[in-house]
C-alpha cells in the first residue's frame, strides 16, 4: 500500500511538472495564498531539494495557518509534499529531489476531507 502512495505522488508531481506553459508560473516564490477569486494557481521553481524543504517550511509558517490544517501527504528522502488548508482554500506545496522543483499549487476549495 505504501508504494502505491509513492506511485500516486510521483504521477501527481510528475503531471503538474509537464503541465503547459501558461498554467505555470516560473518566479522567485512572492507570498503564497489561496485565491478566494475561484481560480487555481501554479508557481514553479528550480530549486535543490534541501533548499526547497527549507523554502517549504518558511512558507508553510509564513501562512499562519491552525496545525491541524497541515497535512503530510508524503515525506520521503526524495519527495515531500504538504497541503496547507487555509480560509480561501488549500495550497499544496511539492519538492522533488530527482527533477530540482519546487510547485506550489493553490486551489480555491478544499478536496481533502480533513480541511473541513
Amino acid at each position: 500500500m505504501r508504494h502505491l502512495y509513492h506511485a500516486i505522488a510521483i504521477f501527481v508531481v510528475t503531471a503538474l511538472l509537464v503541465s503547459s506553459p501558461a498554467a505555470a508560473q516560473r518566479s522567485s516564490l512572492a507570498p503564497i495564498q489561496a485565491q478566494a477569486d475561484g481560480k487555481s494557481t501554479e508557481t514553479v521553481a528550480n530549486i535543490s531539494f534541501d533548499k526547497c524543504k527549507e523554502l517549504m517550511s518558511e512558507k508553510i509558517e509564513a501562512l499562519k495557518a491552525n496545525p491541524m490544517g497541515i497535512i503530510s501527504v508524503l515525506n520521503s528522502s526524495y519527495m515531500k509534499i504538504v497541503r496547507v488548508c487555509t480560509d480561501p482554500g488549500d495550497v499544496l506545496f511539492t519538492c522533488s529531489e530527482a527533477d530540482q522543483w519546487l510547485v506550489v499549487t493553490t486551489s480555491p476549495m478544499s478536496a481533502d476531507r480533513r480541511c473541513k
